[in-house]
């Protein structure tokens, strides 16, 4: 059973048998925990996980289709019909190789809405999607409450698309990445996302949901 789990982790073929976790999040009713089930991210190799803490198993991992890493953790709606999982470096959404060269037009961030069946106890991937951000590094992730339950904040950093580093003579990643006092907090309402996407206004990149920036813009 457990072999068939990891399996389920696996990336274009290749078994992956380690992981870096950050900031599980457990399942809300009425945006208060209710001890059902985590969620837990894996940064290296963008994932999640779905554990039910009634027997504390790991039923069902699924594999980002778009991000090549993911950042800040698992983060989920206030009666857990979606879970947050953003991503960390930008990178082409395609599974093929893009010279950094072209880094401003071909590679971005984004966050996915892995929509949660809670009566199945697990994510389906052909009911989730991606909101495409700008090429920023996006970090932590959260659903708002009550009034503002209808939408999800993520912060970012390095909105100064710095590529590169000592390796090429210039300084290093992280004093490019800090050059700026602020970064962008990205706001989204996940309700109208979720609507686009079930009207047909996404575009299929790698069989997955994506909303577009040129959509997002016009919406």
């Amino acid at each position: 059973e457990s072999k068939a789990i990891l399996a389920q982790g696996r990336i274009q073929g290749k078994d992956i048998t380690f992981g870096d976790t950050h900031h599980p999040a457990i399942s809300e009713t009425n945006g208060d925990y209710d001890g059902q089930y985590l969620f837990i991210n894996d940064k290296a190799n963008p994932r999640i996980a779905v554990i039910d803490l009634h027997d504390f198993e790991t039923k069902q991992i699924v594999v980002n289709p778009v991000f090549k890493s993911s950042h800040g953790g698992a983060f989920v709606s206030e009666n857990t019909e979606y879970v947050i999982e953003a991503a960390q470096y930008p990178t082409p959404y395609e599974n093929e190789y893009v010279p950094l060269e072209l880094f401003n037009e071909r590679y971005r961030g984004g966050m996915t809405y892995w929509h949660f069946d809670r009566k199945q106890g697990q994510i389906v991937p052909e009911a989730s999607f991606t909101v495409m951000a700008p090429p920023y590094s996006q970090d932590l992730s959260d659903f708002g409450k009550g009034p503002s339950a209808d939408w999800s904040f993520t912060n970012s950093f390095c909105s100064e698309r710095y590529v590169g580093g000592i390796e090429r003579g210039r300084p290093p990643f992280e004093a490019g990445c800090s050059a700026k006092d602020t970064d962008f907090l990205h706001v989204v309402n996940w309700r109208k996302a979720a609507e686009l996407v079930k009207a047909g206004k996404a575009t299929k990149i790698n069989g997955h949901d994506v909303l577009t920036i040129d959509t997002a813009v016009k919406e």
